[in-house]
């Protein structure tokens, strides 16, 4: 029979063992979630992009046709 230390120590590396174990499977469980996380977040930047890429070609090239069109900055002393 094994001395109780040496029993004591086996049951408790067999713990640790367990909670190793566990934590593997968390993180290679969190991988695979963070991954498609991430790939979802990429798809959206991309489709945001595209997005913004149609509204930039909407805009108008030229000089604007009326002075209504124009945008007046104006400071605080009201000068143009």
């Amino acid at each position: 029979m094994l001395p109780l230390a040496v029993r004591e120590i086996a049951v408790y590396l067999d713990r640790v063992k367990l909670v190793v174990e566990q934590l593997l499977r968390m993180v290679g469980k969190f991988s695979v979630e963070a991954l498609k996380l991430l790939k979802r977040i990429l798809e959206t930047d991309l489709e945001i992009y595209a997005l913004l890429r149609q509204v930039q070609e909407r805009l108008p090239r030229g000089p604007p046709e009326a002075i209504q069109d124009c945008i007046h900055l104006q400071d605080a002393l009201g000068r143009t």
